[in-house]
């Protein structure tokens, strides 16, 4: 049996000053010129980390997510161990000197990686002051079996985020993605519920070019999500083209601000589809992402946010910025202020930063003066970079106006005369007074065509004394090619005195020329698999998509890559030699037939090359071949406890308003008339497919991992999966897809590995989990006085029937009152209350004792009386401080 593998660049995500960057490095996952160790040669290590988006601190709160790693090798990895830069604690969880956290439990988990296998890792990211931001250095390392450590140093940032202000569901960030042209990454962004108390229903994530981009984990389009809850979701990213190629992903939802608007629509949905219409849709912000093969060094840098400065600051004092490099080597690395007020202190950037290594700097204030100032950041001497800093006093004096500028949208790219979706910009006022007579001004950099258009403005006319407000955009593009960045200027008076400053800045894109897209139904890669038959073959047909302003060529369309089999060919193509704007065409690639004795696999590119430039342009093909004498077919896919047929359109689902033993039951036959399957085991690690689908052990008949079993000339053995509702415990869904495991065996015609198995046209079960939700929120959360409410919203409940939940009493309150919902407060003031689909929000107000010593921090605990239900609980222990009185 032949084997083709194929080797390809690594990439790793990055976020420089305009957003998420993804480049090339040599190897198959590990940049070699950053291992040591001894022993001949350094080997590849197949590992991938999620390139991660600004992680969203809600309201200046701690707030705990994670981000995947992924091993995407043939072959585990184990000996991983991670830890953080400036770490002051790494005895269980590691910590750093801002306080972000890695969580100890799921680094321990994630010390091995089985093959084709990904991994959790948890986090907190610290609390922020107002408006403020940070950045922390994950490290992480592997040792290969020849003794070479491979290095994977990546910046973390972070930012607080207004819940109220970014009203809606919406992206808290924009990325860049650059590798090498063909390849798929990984990338980790969070969609946030804005507003107060608001329940956003029927999500769905709206992805302009579905080839370049797809949802790989954490979200379903259809669910919802509530004010101030988080969602990470992992996109997988392919890299098309070499030019730049803007992919935006716009959350749409329907919203619903009371309960009974909800209950109508609930009624509405169980009913026909047609009754959604009526709803209202709202569309929030988008992600946005840039996909190019372009790998140039200034791309390859992500660049830490900077937090606000002190002023004045000195080396002591100011805060650490880190810079990791994600492509190859990069020299004459150079940081230059704009302003003398801005210092560069502690620089271990100079010189030569390796690949996916990293280094550090500072920046200090000599003024004691608030403002704003650009820094420049070069390599061999011309500017790649552009960063706005802002730096205040840490105790406000006088009259000085201290605005600082948060800007999540950093990088867009555009159509000619296309409007961007609406962009937030939000402005905080640290100093003592109020900004008032404020002016806002939309500049472009370079003067291009391209501007910025104000749509709302809870600015005007004034800014209060440590607040935020926000400013809503929309990028107008230019009708021609352009490059630039965009802001806005404000100016006013803070107090009698007059200030001007600017909001940080987006960097843009217009493309005019013709741009082409590739997709096919499994965005831009096909799956072609036969067997040697001599009758059996399989085609994939591609649609090349015009998405540029004018026409252009088409030069040619190629199968490449190593090897590629004769048996491949290209059989049709309507593109002809050019391609009007808005235009598209189809090409059709078929494999097979082949002989019976033919055991192949590998990657094909069908690259097309286009325009002026000589563009460049590729779509994957995964074929394999499998020799008909010793083959294994999955002939039966069954579920048990879930509904649903466990296809694309018609998932198997399960709920956690039962307790049904889930499971899914995969058949595999012996389909050869010559000879057994000795010694056959499923390529499965550990007993898991994934975090939360596991081989059901005592049901199992197939062999698997370390236990291998014969299997006979026309014998079935049957694979058990179970899904571990136990893990499924912080969110409220969960995917539950399940790929069809690869299997190998021994014949006496030598050692066979089957891959891409399929049934019913697939080459996967898909599958999901929902539970009902509850989340709570205590308002105030902080300040001075003894009253609070304690509001609860519970969705996704149709079907459980009443849920009796607890509510456990809370120290030094005097008193609780229900306000509403069906509750009853119990002598020692815990609270039990009977939940419904009709009934399914709680308020109760509490009165604390008023001679409570203060600072107090005070808490309360919820937890579910009804057996077999498993309810997710948002958070499940909710804390609030009363604070010192104000003198």
């Amino acid at each position: 049996m032949h084997i083709q593998q194929n080797n390809f660049k690594l990439a790793f995500g990055i976020l420089g000053v305009i957003g998420l960057l993804l480049s090339g490095c040599s190897g198959s996952g590990s940049c070699l010129p950053n291992s040591n160790g001894s022993g001949s040669n350094p080997l590849n290590v197949n590992l991938q980390l999620d390139y991660i988006g600004i992680v969203p601190v809600l309201n200046g709160i701690a707030t705990s997510s994670y981000f995947y790693v992924h091993n995407d090798g043939d072959t585990p990895i184990s000996g991983i161990s991670y830890t953080l830069a400036n770490a002051v604690s790494s005895s269980g969880d590691v910590i750093d000197g801002n306080g972000f956290i890695l969580k100890a439990d799921s680094l321990n988990k994630c010390a091995t990686l089985a093959a084709h296998s990904y991994c959790q890792i948890s986090f907190t990211a610290p609390s922020l002051s107002l408006g403020n931001q940070n950045n922390s250095l994950l490290k992480i390392t592997v040792k290969d079996a020849n003794g070479f450590n491979h290095v994977f140093d990546q910046v973390i940032n972070y930012s607080y985020y207004n819940v109220s202000l970014n009203n809606g569901v919406n992206f808290a960030t924009s990325a860049d993605v650059v590798a090498n042209i063909s390849n798929k990454r990984y990338m980790m962004s969070y969609l946030v519920g804005g507003g107060n108390g608001q329940i956003f229903n029927n999500i769905n994530l709206q992805i302009s070019d579905s080839g370049a981009l797809q949802i790989n984990q954490g979200f379903t389009n259809g669910q919802s999500m509530t004010s101030a809850e988080v969602i990470p979701i992992e996109f997988n990213v392919n890299i098309l083209s070499n030019l730049p190629t803007p992919v935006n992903v716009t959350p749409e939802y329907a919203l619903f601000t009371t309960q009974a608007q909800k209950l109508n629509q609930t009624t509405k949905t169980n009913l026909a589809a047609p009754a959604l219409q009526a709803t209202q849709i709202s569309a929030g912000q988008s992600l946005y992402v840039n996909t190019s093969s372009q790998t140039s060094s200034a791309m390859a840098l992500k660049l830490g946010v900077v937090p606000i400065i002190p002023a004045p600051s000195n080396a002591a004092t100011a805060p650490t910025i880190y810079v990791s490099n994600f492509g190859d080597s990069v020299s004459d690395f150079t940081i230059e202020p704009t302003s003398s007020d801005v210092v560069v202190y502690a620089n271990n950037c100079t010189g030569t930063i390796e690949s996916n290594a990293s280094c550090s700097f500072k920046l200090g204030v000599t003024t004691s003066s608030s403002g704003n100032s650009n820094v420049l950041f070069k390599i061999k001497g011309v500017t790649v970079l552009s960063k706005v800093v802002y730096y205040a006093p840490t105790t406000p004096t006088s009259e000085s106006a201290i605005i600082i500028s948060n800007t999540p949208v950093t990088q867009i790219g555009l159509q000619p005369n296309q409007s961007s979706s609406a962009i937030n910009l939000i402005f905080s006022n640290l100093g003592n007074y109020p900004l008032t007579n404020l002016t806002f001004t939309p500049k472009n950099t370079t003067g291009g065509s391209t501007q910025l258009k104000i749509i709302s403005n809870s600015c005007d006319p004034r800014i209060e004394s440590q607040t935020q407000c926000v400013v809503v955009v929309q990028a107008i593009a230019s009708s021609v090619a352009e490059t630039g960045a965009l802001y806005l200027e404000i100016s006013g008076n803070s107090g009698s005195s007059s200030f001007t400053s600017q909001s940080g800045l987006i960097n843009y894109f217009v493309t005019a020329n013709g741009n082409l897209i590739i997709t096919s139904p499994l965005g831009a890669e096909s799956t072609l698999s036969i067997i040697g038959n001599n009758q059996e073959s399989a085609q994939a047909i591609f649609t090349l998509n015009n998405n540029g302003s004018s026409a252009t060529s088409i030069d040619s369309i190629a199968l490449t890559g190593i090897d590629v089999p004769a048996a491949l060919t290209i059989t049709g193509n309507t593109c002809g030699s050019s391609l009007v704007a808005g235009g598209n065409c189809q090409i059709t690639v078929k494999y097979g037939p082949l002989q019976p004795e033919s055991n192949d696999n590998g990657i094909a590119n069908l690259q097309i090359t286009y325009g002026e430039s000589a563009n460049t342009l590729t779509g994957r093909i995964n074929y394999s071949v499998t020799a008909l004498d010793s083959r294994l077919a999955i002939t039966n896919v069954i579920s048990s406890g879930f509904s649903g047929s466990g296809t694309l359109a018609d998932p198997y689902h399960g709920s956690g308003c039962n307790n049904n033993n889930l499971s899914i039951t995969i058949t595999y036959k012996n389909m050869s008339d010559n000879y057994a399957a000795q010694n056959m085991a499923l390529n499965i690690i550990d007993g898991h497919l994934s975090p939360y689908m596991s081989v059901e052990s005592t049901a199992t008949t197939c062999g698997y991992g370390a236990n291998p079993k014969n299997l006979g000339i026309g014998q079935s053995c049957n694979l058990v999966l179970t899904a571990n509702r136990s893990a499924m415990i912080d969110n409220s869904s969960f995917n539950l897809d399940v790929t069809y495991p690869s299997a190998s065996w021994n014949t006496t015609q030598g050692f066979i590995t089957q891959n891409n198995f399929m049934y019913n046209g697939s080459n996967k079960s898909y599958a999901n989990y929902t539970q009902p939700a509850f989340t709570s929120t205590i308002t105030p959360a902080s300040d001075s006085s003894l009253t609070r409410t304690l509001n609860q919203t519970l969705i996704g409940a149709e079907g459980c029937g009443a849920l009796v939940t607890n509510i456990s009493a809370i120290p030094n309150v005097t008193s609780a009152t229900v306000t509403s919902g069906n509750c009853t407060v119990n002598n020692d003031l815990s609270i039990s209350c009977t939940n419904s689909t009709t009934q399914s929000n709680n308020s109760i107000s509490y009165s604390i004792d008023p001679n409570i010593p203060r600072p107090a921090t005070l808490f309360t605990q919820f937890s579910l009386q009804n057996a077999g239900i498993q309810i997710w609980y948002n958070p499940n222990i909710l804390m609030f401080t009363v604070s010192s009185q104000t003198p």
